[in-house]
């Protein structure tokens, strides 16, 4: 995980919707502490410009299927935002 620092900016955002976080360290922090395991996914969309991209996916893993949406800001070549999106009833 440690290499997102060399393509996420230290003031990374990220909003999810059982998550948030203001520096890149805390979203990285987030993923060593509870890292996604077994799981697959299938891109379904995708586009990128030159301030964002947005990948639309079908995101499994046992027992539970979702569509997920993830949105990119970029700034000065670095990630400097994500939005994560999807439908938090597929977890209970």
């Amino acid at each position: 995980f440690d290499q997102l620092y060399d393509i996420c900016s230290t003031s990374l955002r990220f909003v999810g919707p059982l998550f948030r976080c203001e520096t890149s360290k805390a979203y990285v922090d987030a993923l060593k502490e509870d890292p996604p395991q077994n799981f697959k996914y299938k891109i379904l969309k995708s586009y990128e410009d030159h301030e964002s991209a947005c990948i639309i996916y079908q995101f499994s893993k046992p027992g539970t299927m979702m569509i997920m949406m993830q949105m990119f800001e970029i700034t000065d070549g670095k990630i400097s935002g994500i939005l994560l999106l999807f439908d938090t009833k597929n977890l209970t």
